[in-house]
């Protein structure tokens, strides 16, 4: 799975970097389905945007698309993402949110 950090580099104001980095999201939904992660997480309006993706297909067609609206930083393998972090677009499964759903129901997970 693939974690960017998504800073605006628009210094207008009126830019909404949400909305901008929703835009390819929105015609892709149907990845959500196929059982792909894609989405945007963010703790607060002030706070920059996390793109995490484990479809590769959508980044390399959209990687060029983000590089030139926002500051990308891609985030290590290890990331955990704050606790403060919502997701506001999209859907993301963790792997370990089914580890600790099985621990949860006394489960093993294969």
């Amino acid at each position: 799975m693939q974690c960017y950090r998504l800073t605006n580099r628009s210094k207008n104001r009126l830019s909404d970097g949400g909305f901008l980095a929703r835009i390819p999201l929105m015609p892709n939904q149907y990845l959500l389905e196929q059982g792909y992660s894609l989405g945007l997480m963010q703790a607060g309006p002030e706070d920059p945007l996390l793109l995490i993706t484990d479809a590769d297909a959508f980044w390399n067609r959209f990687q060029n698309y983000y590089q030139e609206r926002f500051e990308l930083e891609q985030m290590p393998e290890d990331y955990v993402v704050p606790a403060s972090y919502d997701v506001v677009y999209g859907a993301i499964k963790f792997d370990n949110e089914e580890e600790a759903e099985a621990a949860e129901t006394g489960e093993a997970v294969s």
